[in-house]
């Protein structure tokens, strides 16, 4: 027989460690984006100062291919973390209130 308890309690734990980690992993992608946009806008000013040339079909090309693999990694997580209900909604409310 299952103990009712012991599953509560597993969803209970896993929705907080999910919730936690939804939190910060959309902390930390706010803190990446916010540095990758300073780096683009420094290479623009120093492309516009005449210090490097940029070269902006290979740039937007590059960012396009690192987003693609960024989003590819959090589908595969997903996948990975779909076994477990707790932990994937505390995820998700946790990144939707990070």
């Amino acid at each position: 027989m299952v103990d009712a308890t012991l599953i509560g309690a597993n969803f209970v734990y896993g929705f907080g460690i999910g919730y936690a980690l939804g939190y910060f992993v959309k902390k930390a992608i706010k803190i990446f984006m916010g540095l990758l946009a300073l780096y683009v806008m420094s290479l623009f000013y120093l492309a516009e100062k005449g210090i490097i040339i940029v070269d902006a079909e290979k740039l937007n090309q590059l960012i396009g291919e690192a987003t693609n693999k960024i989003l590819e990694s959090f589908y595969t997580v997903g996948y990975a973390a779909a076994n477990s209900l707790g932990v994937v909604s505390g995820f998700a409310l946790g990144f939707s209130r990070g």
